[in-house]
């Protein structure tokens, strides 16, 4: 026998020693103890290589123990519940999770069918959903609400694939995760879009680069601009030239936090009437808290406006007439024989016609005691032949 032969296991190797005896029967005793140790060599390296088959069989299997291991952390520990349910909807298996989400043991759980969890309302489209994944074979989303034993529920969307298990019966394999605060979070937006919506101020929204990235219904009034036209242009559309100088300060300042109220400017229409509003203008964050653009809301203070110049207006003209009156404190020109006063442009008027002219004064004629009794000694003079009584003097 070749010493580099390479035996296949212990039975070849028995059988091969036996041939070799067989057909050299007559070898000298030496020959044969060549053979003997020959076949020991071989028998030493075969009980290696098994040795060594052994240990790395053994290095395999902690290997697998090990990912086995991981494995079940993973799947029970996972952010998500996981089941495995059958065409009735009965629990197979589940996670640690799923069992967490149920609020029962994940023992009790077993068997049990998923569907006495279901919100009744939605049980209807939940089996609809089930049958779908068995019919179909196809990956299936839906949310239903889960009601729990301690009477609270929760939005739980699922997601579930079709596979077949070691029997060939049909499962469904089943992530679950808690959508409860996505779904108040979208009721909340749609709340909020209808109060935009319906608010008769010109809500608008945009990026610090001044990019318009929202348009409600009162902004294409008040703008006459669609919403379609709008969004996607700079907020400058409706902006006149002299206050563009305006929007660089005022995103600067939204994006340093700050909450900008009842500022007072110009907007222009789309048909190149200007406006008089006052604008509020709010940061927008994102979930990060970070500031990625303004919301401003404007009003239209064109009637206000014009108000406020009226009243203005009424001040100035009281002002003026309030000057004219205190005019009356300063040194008149008066005649000392007639009695008239000279005016600003020079002019002599009766007395009593410069001081209503210049005082808000009407004058009511009568005559005093000293003038009575002039005038009736005027009167006995008359009648007595003296003559006139001069009032001038």
């Amino acid at each position: 026998m070749k010493g580099n032969r390479s035996l296949k296991g212990p039975e070849d190797l028995r059988t091969r020693a036996e041939e070799s005896l067989k057909s050299e029967p007559d070898r000298p005793d030496e020959m044969c103890l060549e053979e003997t140790h020959s076949l020991i060599h071989e028998l030493r390296v075969h009980q290696t290589e098994l040795e060594m088959q052994n240990e790395e069989l053994q290095r395999v299997q902690n290997d697998l123990e090990i990912s086995r291991s991981r494995y079940a952390d993973l799947y029970d520990f996972a952010p998500v519940g996981y089941l495995t349910m059958n065409k009735q909807g009965q629990i197979v298996d589940l996670n640690l999770t799923a069992a967490r989400q149920l609020g029962i043991e994940r023992g009790r759980l077993v068997d049990s069918h998923f569907q006495y969890f279901v919100f009744k309302p939605d049980k209807k489209e939940f089996l609809s959903y089930l049958n779908a994944i068995f019919d179909k074979r196809e990956r299936q989303i839906a949310e239903v609400r889960l009601s729990l034993k301690d009477g609270k529920q929760f939005y739980a969307q699922l997601e579930s694939i079709y596979l077949e298990g070691e029997d060939g019966a049909g499962l469904c394999r089943t992530n679950m995760s808690d959508v409860t605060l996505r779904r108040r979070a979208e009721q909340a937006s749609r709340q909020l879009a209808a109060i935009v919506e319906g608010s008769d101020d010109a809500i608008i929204s945009l990026t610090l680069a001044g990019i318009i990235t929202s348009w409600n219904k009162a902004a294409e009034i008040f703008y006459d601009y669609t919403a379609a036209e709008a969004i996607g242009q700079p907020i400058s559309i409706n902006i006149p030239p002299e206050h563009l100088h305006e929007i660089p300060d005022l995103l600067a300042r939204i994006d340093r936090g700050e909450r900008i109220v009842h500022h007072e400017t110009i907007r222009r229409r789309k048909n190149g009437d200007d406006i008089n509003v006052s604008l509020s203008i709010s940061p927008i964050r994102d979930n990060s808290n970070s500031i990625i653009g303004a919301s401003t809301i404007a009003r239209d203070i064109t009637e206000l406006e014009r108000m406020r110049q009226e009243r203005e207006k009424f001040i100035a003209e009281l002002q003026e007439a309030l000057a004219k009156v205190k005019a009356l404190k300063g040194l008149l020109p008066i005649c000392a024989w007639c009695k008239k006063i000279r005016d600003d442009q020079g002019y002599w008027q009766q007395i009593e016609a410069y001081i209503r002219d210049h005082s808000v004064v009407d004058f009511s004629h009568g005559i005093c005691p000293e003038c009575a009794k002039k005038a009736r000694k005027e009167d006995e003079g008359i009648e007595g032949g003296e003559g006139v009584y001069n009032f001038s003097r």
